[in-house]
């Protein structure tokens, strides 16, 4: 029997799970071409999914639980684009955004235009926030899963608002806080993309992590 041959009867048990500690994992179902490493993301939570598969395949596996490698590895680098305050686009929370630890929640974030001009958000359909460091507002986590790719449009005429969808993940990006990032009030912004080429970094708000 094969490496894989075993994992794949772990990855059939895995995804039939509730909740599903699978994230990204190559499909159980299709034989050829099977070597390894394996890669299989988790979710941010499932650290002891993490230490079984460890254990039992070793290094015949590649493990990313949240945005970390498991047992070591760093985060995947941020986006290198600049990104720019902009004093005429305003934020704010329609109700308060308040998160499991590890877990993502959807929510909606209100985008008021003081600009003149109308102001159009390229999107997928979501914004997503960055978890920031309440002190310092450096970016300690985010939303570690796949994304859907259509271009969704949210127009905003001048001095209108419209609450759009928003996704807050829990994925810790600083080692030092685990997977997840742990309870307690943290900040959040999120960085909007522009139809007329910006990309604008949002002012900050509150945010709760739970237990």
């Amino acid at each position: 029997m094969t490496v894989w041959d075993e994992l794949k009867v772990v990855l059939l048990e895995l995804r039939v799970k509730e909740p599903c500690p699978l994230q990204g994992y190559p499909d159980p179902r299709m034989d050829r071409d099977r070597q390894p490493p394996f890669t299989i993301r988790l979710q941010p939570w499932a650290v002891d999914v993490a230490q079984g598969l460890y254990s039992q395949f070793g290094d015949a596996v590649s493990l990313t639980v949240g945005a970390l490698g498991y047992p070591e590895g760093e985060p995947p680098p941020e986006d290198g684009r600049q990104a720019v305050a902009a004093p005429g686009i305003e934020v704010s929370l329609p109700q308060p955004v308040a998160v499991p630890s590890g877990h993502t929640v959807r929510s909606m974030l209100r985008v008021t235009n003081h600009e003149i001009h109308e102001l159009i958000l390229n999107t997928n359909g979501l914004l997503v926030g960055r978890v920031l460091d309440p002190k310092t507002r450096t970016v300690v986590g985010r939303f570690s899963g796949g994304m859907p790719l259509p271009l969704i449009r949210f127009p905003i005429p001048p001095e209108a608002h419209i609450d759009v969808p928003l996704l807050v993940g829990t994925a810790s990006l600083v080692r030092a806080l685990g997977y997840s990032l742990p309870p307690g009030e943290w900040m959040m912004d999120t960085i909007l993309t522009v139809a007329d080429g910006r990309r604008v970094r949002t002012a900050a708000v509150p945010l709760t992590i739970t237990f």
